[in-house]
């Protein structure tokens, strides 16, 4: 029994200092070009402090520049990430947000269609465990209503070595990194395409009645896209985008859905190049000014 005991522990002590190790390695030689970590070293640790602050999918990822919003000592950061669809978001501000970063003069929420689809908006807030504070990660864990599962192995390099990539990273500023190349054999969404939107919608109810309760200004954006209506799926872009808009009627709703119809603005169907995020982004800015009438841009 003595035997048995000493041998489990020798494989436990060798498992751990194996892992150790992996785990050391693995992230030393990860890329430094990880903009989910930058975006969320500046959630936790704010050093901008922004007064405005975009939250939203990919599509503001690629395609809203904060740099293009700024002016004199208004200062705008992008949270947006890949994949984000209406419960990440809500658990992200109530669980994150609202804990450690300044409460901003304006929200900019970039909203669209696919935002219901689980299938496309993949993100869960577990999967990001990585980049979370140690109290904020043992909380999960403990006692956490997410898959613990998968917030205790997302948080290891050796079992977890996506990153946030892609686009000119050179060209990142404040959570934007813009895609570089032009649209080419221009492929729209599939001709049929169907989802459940049920569950997302409850959350982006969830997400109007939170900001409602926290008395924040909200402005939505709905950003551009290369879809042709004489799809079969149209019918489904046209009823989520209904029922988007008759939610925030009472909202300012800056809608640039169609704004663009030249394909070299965008890098595929539903995100803008480098090129189409800077007309938009100087679109965005004219367009806030007109509505709260230079409040945040005096």
């Amino acid at each position: 029994m003595k035997k048995f005991i000493i041998n489990n522990l020798l494989f436990g002590c060798c498992f751990f200092l194996i892992f150790c190790a992996s785990e050391l390695i693995f992230k030393n030689t990860m890329p430094l070009t990880d903009r989910y970590k930058w975006q969320y070293e500046e959630l936790f640790n704010p050093t901008v402090k922004a007064d405005v602050v975009i939250i939203g999918t990919s599509k503001s990822v690629r395609g809203i520049n904060p740099k293009l919003i700024e002016e004199n000592n208004i200062s705008v950061y992008n949270f947006a990430l890949n994949g984000s669809n209406p419960e990440f978001i809500y658990k992200w501000y109530n669980k994150f947000f609202k804990k450690y970063y300044p409460k901003p003069k304006l929200v900019i929420f970039e909203i669209n269609w696919l935002m219901f689809n689980e299938n496309w908006m993949w993100r869960d807030i577990e999967q990001d465990s990585r980049y979370f504070p140690t109290s904020d990660y043992l909380k999960e864990i403990l006692i956490g209503e997410d898959n613990k599962v998968t917030t205790f192995f997302n948080r290891y390099y050796t079992f977890n070595r996506n990153f946030g990539k892609g686009g000119i990273i050179d060209s990142t500023y404040n959570g934007y990194t813009p895609f570089p190349y032009n649209l080419e054999n221009f492929k729209p969404i599939p001709d049929s395409i169907s989802f459940n939107p049920n569950r997302q919608q409850k959350f982006f109810d969830l997400i109007l009645e939170t900001f409602n309760k926290d008395n924040l200004d909200v402005i939505f954006v709905g950003l551009p896209e290369r879809i042709n209506p004489k799809l079969p799926s149209y019918s489904i872009v046209k009823e989520n985008t209904d029922y988007i808009e008759e939610k925030i009627e009472k909202y300012v709703y800056l809608n640039y859905h169609n704004e663009f119809d030249n394909d070299s603005l965008f890098s595929d169907w539903g995100h803008l190049n480098i090129k189409g995020a800077k007309i938009l982004s100087e679109l965005i800015k004219k367009d806030i000014e007109a509505q709260t009438h230079n409040i945040f841009y005096k």
